[in-house]
């Protein structure tokens, strides 16, 4: 049943496209600013997408706060499919295993031309935060990955496009309501491109500190990057 209700939850924000996003930082804390909407709105407003290697490589990822949970939950609660003590017993799951001690940020990607880029052990993830770095680790997957193909036209013919899905979590709870950086490499990417992607969240500062670090973090993103 945990299994079942996590997918579904995890399929609806890969479908959703980003739209210009709020910035309020209670799309991560939770709060009165978000009250209205729906965790499939909330998923849309905290999804970021970017591409690698000339359009090769297509990425989305969308961190799994505590506010997208929870309206996710009251959502479940409401529809009255689950008893309470089956939603509470959910409710902790995704606790244990995305909130609690550590940041976690659902990531999915497409890949086309470079079968062997297709599977998990090619990727990596960093979080940005405050000058700080930490490394991701993907969370336990089956004995096959998720990986699903399906046809894309070119100019010339239809081309296989390999897509994946995983997890990646800090080892820490981190306080990304202050806004971070995604960054995403590959250990291949084609020449000339870059080897690394960024997508960045920036949120309303709380403070006047946070303030002064938003305009330095926007500062950085008209920045060029190199890969590695």
């Amino acid at each position: 049943m945990k299994i079942s209700i996590i997918i579904l939850f995890l399929s609806s924000c890969a479908l959703l496209g980003p739209k210009a996003p709020l910035t309020s930082p209670q799309l991560i804390t939770g709060g009165s600013d978000i009250s209205n909407l729906s965790s499939d709105e909330v998923a849309k407003q905290l999804t970021r997408d970017t591409t690698m290697g000339g359009g090769i490589f297509e990425l989305q990822a969308t961190p799994l706060s505590k506010a997208l949970m929870n309206q996710r939950w009251q959502e479940l609660s409401s529809s009255r499919a689950y008893s309470p003590k089956d939603l509470a017993k959910t409710k902790s799951w995704h606790m244990s295993r995305f909130i609690d001690k550590k940041t976690c940020v659902d990531f999915h990607y497409s890949v086309t031309r470079f079968e062997q880029t297709k599977f998990l052990a090619n990727w990596k993830l960093i979080l940005e935060l405050e000058g700080e770095q930490y490394e991701m680790n993907w969370l336990e997957q089956p004995a096959a990955e998720s990986i699903f193909v399906s046809q894309v036209a070119t100019p010339t013919h239809m081309a296989r496009k390999w897509h994946n899905q995983a997890i990646a979590c800090t080892s820490t709870e981190l306080p990304i309501e202050r806004g971070f950086t995604l960054k995403v490499l590959s250990n291949y990417v084609p020449w000339p491109f870059s080897s690394e992607a960024r997508m960045e969240w920036f949120f309303q500062p709380l403070t006047k500190e946070d303030e002064a670090a938003l305009i330095e973090r926007q500062k950085k993103k008209q920045q060029k990057y190199r890969g590695w």
